[in-house]
């Protein structure tokens, strides 16, 4: 996940995820979260036991417009297959 240039990285907090263990890095305003052994169901099978999530919360920059909209994609990767893009909300 890379973080918007309007979002305080070093506010960062992570608050949980829906797996463990799970690891988290971060470089700069990019963000990876690493889930070792996770061994979801295909969602074709069990679409419930598919999905994960992560959840953090961060602060804005003080110097953001009340008017500035903030957009995030995430890239989930499985394996060596090519990532999988989040919606962008």
């Amino acid at each position: 996940d890379t973080l918007s240039s309007n979002l305080n990285v070093d506010s960062l907090e992570f608050i949980a995820s829906s797996h463990e263990p799970m690891e988290m890095t971060r470089n700069g305003n990019i963000l990876k979260f690493y889930f070792p052994g996770i061994m979801l169901p295909d969602s074709t099978r069990d679409f419930a036991g598919s999905q994960g999530y992560v959840r953090f919360k961060i602060k804005t920059n003080e110097a953001m417009d009340p008017d500035d909209v903030i957009n995030n994609t995430a890239h989930i990767y499985f394996d060596f297959n090519p990532a999988i893009t989040t919606n962008t909300v």
